[in-house]
């Protein structure tokens, strides 16, 4: 509410920029782990180590 009326700040401004980039790299890995792409990974390279 209170942005609504005025713009934020640059430097609010830059920290919610850096925050989304957090997070959407905090999402990247768990979106993996949902499709099952790390366990395929593990598959392919446990051939390899013995």
């Amino acid at each position: 509410m209170r942005f609504s009326r005025r713009r934020p700040t640059p430097h609010l401004g830059r920290a919610a920029d850096i925050a989304d980039v957090v997070a959407i790299m905090a999402l990247i890995p768990l979106a993996c782990a949902v499709i099952g792409l790390f366990g395929a990974i593990q598959g392919m390279f446990a051939s390899i180590g013995g």
